[in-house]
């Protein structure tokens, strides 16, 4: 992949698939993150998020880490 990509949410439900069969397992979620796609992503079952771009562009980004923990 590359920065700054997209999120799809057709993939979400596999993240319920595989979190339904493998309780145990971290499941991680790369690719257009931000604090409204992170929310969709662990109710579907991830519990891992990478937000890098989104992130980076953020004038205060402990805040938007912040509000993204709280969201979640």
């Amino acid at each position: 992949g590359y920065g700054g990509q997209k999120f799809i949410a057709e993939c979400l439900p596999k993240v319920t698939w595989l979190r339904e069969r493998r309780q145990e397992l971290d499941i991680m979620v790369d690719g257009g993150v931000n604090g409204e796609t992170a929310v969709l992503a662990a109710k579907a079952g991830a519990n891992q998020f990478v937000a890098g771009s989104y992130l980076f562009k953020q004038s205060d980004m402990k805040k938007a880490v912040e509000e993204m923990r709280a969201s979640l």
